[in-house]
C-alpha cells in the first residue's frame, strides 16, 4: 500500500515541475581509526528545482520510537541544510480513504508551505502543543504531519 502513496506523491512532484530523483544520499566521513568511509542512506525522493532541494520521506506509519529512528536516520546524517519533509499517511476505517493532511499535501504549491498554525488546525491540537514538540527538537524547521500527532526530530 505505500508504494501507491509513493507512486501519487513521485506524480505529483513531475506535475509540479520538480526533478524527481530517487534514491541513496552518500556521506563521507572518518571512522575511528582515521579511514574515510562512504556511508549510503536511502531517501525516497530528492527533489530539485533550481537552487532548491527537498529531501522527502514517505511512511506509512511511524508510532513506534524504532520506526521513527529508521525513517529518520538518512535525514540526520544528510550533511546540508536543505529541507527534509516526511509525508506519512494514515488510513481511516476506510482502506482507500486518504488522511486530510495527505490531501492538503497535495493541494499545496509548495512543499513548505505548511505553519504550525495550519498544523494545529489540521490536527485539531492548540498550537501550545505544536511548539512544546518543537521545542523538544534540534531543528525546528523540520516538522511532520500525521492523522493524530506531529513528531519532530
Amino acid at each position: 500500500m505505500i508504494l501507491k502513496v509513493e507512486n501519487i506523491v513521485y506524480n505529483e512532484l513531475l506535475i509540479r515541475g520538480y526533478n524527481v530523483d530517487v534514491g541513496i544520499v552518500e556521506v563521507y566521513a572518518k571512522n575511528d581509526e582515521g579511514k574515510t568511509t562512504r556511508k549510503q542512506f536511502e531517501v525516497d525522493f530528492v527533489v530539485n528545482q533550481g537552487s532548491q532541494r527537498y529531501y522527502i520521506q514517505v511512511a506509512y506509519d511511524m508510532t513506534s520510537e524504532e520506526k521513527q529512528k529508521q525513517e529518520f536516520n538518512s535525514f540526520r546524517n544528510i550533511p546540508d541544510s536543505f529541507k527534509k519533509i516526511v509525508v506519512m499517511v494514515l488510513y481511516s476505517k476506510k482502506v482507500y480513504e486518504l488522511s486530510k493532511e495527505f490531501l492538503a499535501f497535495l493541494l499545496k504549491k509548495r512543499l513548505y508551505e505548511f505553519t504550525p498554525i495550519e498544523v494545529s488546525k489540521m490536527l485539531g491540537v492548540t498550537n501550545k502543543t505544536i511548539i512544546n514538540r518543537c521545542a523538544k527538537t534540534n531543528d525546528k524547521e523540520l516538522f511532520f504531519l500525521f492523522h493524530n500527532s506531529i513528531i519532530m526530530v
